[in-house]
């Protein structure tokens, strides 16, 4: 395992939201196949509540691009974290749930101490005081992870509840419970449509409580809830490099709106890896937990929103030789028929301590998510043409908002010697937004980088610009203080020499009598 972690790129950690491990699977994983399912008829039926009469206009002219509308089927597919010739190893369900047919939708785990498995099932397990009791469950035996399914209370298909627990964060990310699909092969998925996310939830549970100072904001005790989308740009004329990009909707988070933004840029198998995550301003988010009488209730995103949101951002990348440079991606969006978008998955990510990429270090708290969801929908309106984002906001009739993202979190200093293996993981701030001057540290992938924000154009060395009066530029030697002395860290850059000691999960610490505070 650890060596398909190394392959999909080092220096990955919290940052990303999704571990490289889900990135770097939903990548390959992009085949486009699944069964037929029903046809779009039944959609106004559905989804008809709470939608104005544009909305259902719009609706009328839209076909579904994931499988199994409404979701009427439970035998959801199982992967249990195993990985064969760089793919997740899925194992179907090993229970009859006769008439039902397997789903087009897969129940998907990362880094858990172990699996919920087919074989889990219990039937009629478990109440809930809005939804009744549950039709099926299955729960990990160590508790981390559990998935209740519940009859939906008016379309006839289920509501299916994810709960996870605990986990631990490496450089990879955190522990992920979630489902997913792929988008169906009978359907076009090009973003020159309207692409709009659909869904049902409720927010049941968020709990992080840190029993080491600064848990909560250095990202060891941390719960999140998200969506996601593989999308993949094209260029029939090859004048554009093959680009790969993940969006990510934050729905939820344990610390509130923290650090809401993050931009990444990576290598991936010669061609560039592109995060973009963030809650843009209008879009529903969870600021609390819903109350325990509340029913689920419908959320719709616009999902072209959020690409021609990322392609008019800039970006700090990285190439295969470790070389960063700033740059944008706004040609991209000059032909969104190029871009198409090939699987989704939502759910939650959580951790309560550091650790290697296969063992977690001691508990530093204790966190617990618990999400419903039903009836995610996908759809594609074909009524509607957008040639370009210029043309995409020029329909919209307004700018695409730009979200200024949170403040960064400051590291939390380790109070002992005792310093975590993996040292500071906190989730990576994005690039501070700031008409007056602040300057401080943030870390990203174990590495710390300084920013400046609002006080001009730096005059020495190494400073790269981010856009929003902002630059960064990497701090060689990053160091923490432990007992007053400054102990320097590196990771997964190989092993710095002698007297560096290995203290796990790829990184390297050198003590010395240098004085810090």
């Amino acid at each position: 395992m650890a060596a398909i972690m190394k392959f999909f790129g080092e220096g990955a950690s919290m940052s990303k939201i999704v571990s490289r491990w889900f990135l770097g699977f939903v990548l390959l994983l992009q085949l486009f196949a699944f069964q037929n399912c029903s046809q779009f008829e039944a959609l106004n039926r559905d989804m008809g509540a709470g939608l104005s009469s544009a909305e259902l206009s719009s609706l009328e002219n839209s076909e579904d691009l994931l499988p199994d509308p409404g979701w009427q089927s439970p035998r959801l597919k199982v992967h249990a974290g195993k990985i064969e010739n760089f793919m997740p190893k899925i194992e179907l369900p090993h229970m009859e749930l006769s008439p039902y047919e397997v789903s087009g939708w897969s129940l998907t785990q990362w880094r858990k101490q172990s699996y919920i498995m087919p074989t889990d099932m219990k039937v009629g397990d478990d109440r809930d005081s809005v939804l009744g009791t549950a039709k099926y469950t299955m729960k990990s035996s160590s508790g981390e992870s559990e998935i209740k399914m519940f009859k939906h209370p008016q379309n006839g298909g289920f509501v299916f509840e994810l709960t996870g627990r605990q986990g631990w964060l490496a450089h990879g990310g955190g522990s992920n419970v979630f489902v997913s699909a792929d988008v169906r092969s009978d359907r076009k998925n090009t973003f020159d449509g309207k692409i709009t996310l659909s869904l049902e939830s409720k927010l049941v549970s968020a709990s992080a409580v840190e029993s080491v100072a600064g848990a909560n904001r250095d990202g060891s005790v941390v719960g999140q809830y998200f969506s996601g989308f593989t999308v993949s740009y094209e260029d029939p004329t090859g004048r554009l490099p093959r680009t790969a990009l993940f969006i990510q909707i934050h729905h939820a988070d344990t610390r509130g709106r923290l650090n809401s933004e993050y931009r990444g840029c990576y290598p991936h198998n010669g061609y560039q890896e592109i995060v973009y995550s963030n809650t843009l301003a209008g879009d529903h988010y969870y600021a609390a937990a819903s109350g325990s009488q509340d029913s689920l209730s419908r959320k719709q995103f616009d999902v072209n929103r959020y690409l021609c949101e990322a392609l008019a951002r800039d970006f700090s990348c990285v190439d295969d030789n470790g070389t960063r440079s700033n740059r944008n991606f706004k040609e991209y969006g000059q032909n969104l028929a190029n871009w198409k978008v090939g699987s989704y998955y939502t759910g939650l990510e959580t951790q309560a301590a550091f650790g290697s990429a296969t063992v977690p270090s001691t508990a530093r708290g204790t966190t617990e998510m618990k999400v419903q969801l039903a009836d995610i929908r996908l759809t594609r309106d074909k009524s509607v043409i957008y040639a370009s984002c210029e043309d995409y906001v020029a329909q919209r009739g307004q700018v695409v908002p730009v979200t200024p993202p949170a403040a960064p979190a400051v590291p939390a200093v380790p109070a002992a010697p005792s310093a975590p293996s993996v040292p500071l993981p906190a989730s990576t701030p994005s690039v501070p937004s700031s008409t007056t001057c602040s300057s401080g540290n943030f870390n990203n992938g174990n590495q710390l980088v300084e920013y400046r924000c609002g006080c001009g154009v730096p005059t020495d060395e190494g400073w790269v610009a981010q856009g929003n009066q902002c630059y960064h530029r990497w701090v060689k030697d990053s160091f923490f203080c432990a007992a007053g002395k400054k102990t320097y860290f590196r990771c997964d850059k190989g092993n710095p020499g002698q007297d560096w000691v290995d203290v796990g999960g790829g990184c390297f610490h050198l003590g010395t009598q240098e004085g810090c505070s």
